[in-house]
């Protein structure tokens, strides 16, 4: 979950938080993976847990980010979802910041980056 603030046109302040949620199986694994973008606060605003802070399922998450954001099933719709919400990109160079993102987190890359592995516009 990461959460982002920036100024409207305004001046008043405007939130987006994002996310993951999973559902595992012992013994299986991953059996489920979602993803939301909402202009609501974790905190102030809503919880990703509930009373008995157990994590919210996607089920709950839906209702809890209801008229203000939207639970996505796959990471196509999700990374789309997070370009219009923060960028504005558009899907290419969306994906070329992710790569390039990537690229500059991989620990010999800090040595001496090798320009042919970033991505180019």
């Amino acid at each position: 979950m990461a959460g982002v603030r920036r100024l409207d046109e305004n001046g008043a302040p405007e939130y987006r938080t994002i996310g993951c949620g999973l559902k595992a199986v012992a013994g299986r694994g991953m059996a489920r993976h979602w993803f939301f973008v909402t202009s609501q606060r974790v905190g102030p605003e809503f919880s990703l847990v509930s009373p008995t802070k157990v994590a919210l399922t996607r089920e709950r998450l839906k209702e809890a980010v209801a008229g203000f954001g939207t639970v996505y099933d796959t990471a196509t719709d999700y990374r789309r979802a997070v370009d219009e919400a923060l960028f504005g990109l558009g899907s290419h160079r969306y994906e070329a910041l992710v790569n390039l993102l990537i690229q500059l987190r991989q620990p010999q890359l800090t040595k001496r980056p090798d320009e042919k592995l970033l991505p180019v516009r």
